[in-house]
């Protein structure tokens, strides 16, 4: 079997999207989201993306924290978390700044009952300039 990756136009878009934010100038926000039925492509979309921009790629689940996130994005970048969550959101930011990457949270409606865990995000963002995008089915 030939393993390729299928240009629809739902990954167009995709990709347009994430193209639009990367070259965004600075201080300009880079936050967006991506929302369709299921099985249209979003997540492989967005893990061939992750790769093609050596990007972070993050799922989040139902019962994810602030800093059960922190300690993924720490893990995805090859560290290891420390033992206060100010200091992971201090290391994620310093590696950000230091080697910016564009962010994936796929399944982001698992945590917009946690509005903190949602908020760190924005203050990542706020913090490194790094793009940020969202991913769901059921907004």
């Amino acid at each position: 079997m030939n393993k390729t990756f299928v240009r629809t136009n739902n990954v167009k878009n995709f990709i347009g999207l994430v193209e639009n934010l990367v070259n965004k100038p600075k201080n300009i926000p880079k936050m967006g989201l991506v929302y369709c039925e299921p099985g249209l492509g979003k997540t492989q979309t967005a893990l061939w993306l992750a790769c093609k921009y050596d990007g972070i790629y993050l799922r989040a689940s139902n019962l994810m924290t602030g800093r059960w996130l922190l300690d993924g994005l720490i893990k995805e970048m090859d560290e290891l978390p420390r033992y206060l969550t100010s200091d992971n959101f201090n290391l994620v930011v310093k590696k950000l700044k230091a080697n910016p990457k564009v962010i994936f949270i796929d399944e982001i409606d698992y945590l917009m009952n946690n509005f903190k865990t949602v908020e760190i995000l924005r203050d990542l963002h706020d913090e490194t300039d790094c793009p940020i995008i969202w991913q769901t089915y059921d907004f």
